[in-house]
């Protein structure tokens, strides 16, 4: 397993970014604040994961193979 590149991974973020516009913009003003808290709550879910991501992608940069754990 290869590392993305960095396009791939801007273009990700680029996904990301138009869906939580299309969101906002689609979403009721009434509405509008749960939409935003689900949007919060998956962006501190993944900083919260970031360490044990990075921990697996060291090993398979290392092992050339997922942990055996996983």
């Amino acid at each position: 397993m290869s590392d993305r590149c960095p396009d791939e991974h801007h273009a990700r973020l680029f996904q990301l970014r138009q869906q939580l516009l299309s969101d906002v913009n689609l979403t009721p003003i009434e509405d509008l604040p749960a939409r935003l808290q689900g949007w919060t709550d998956a962006a501190r879910t993944l900083q919260a994961a970031r360490p044990g991501i990075e921990a697996v992608r060291a090993y398979v940069k290392k092992h050339g193979q997922m942990p055996p754990d996983l």
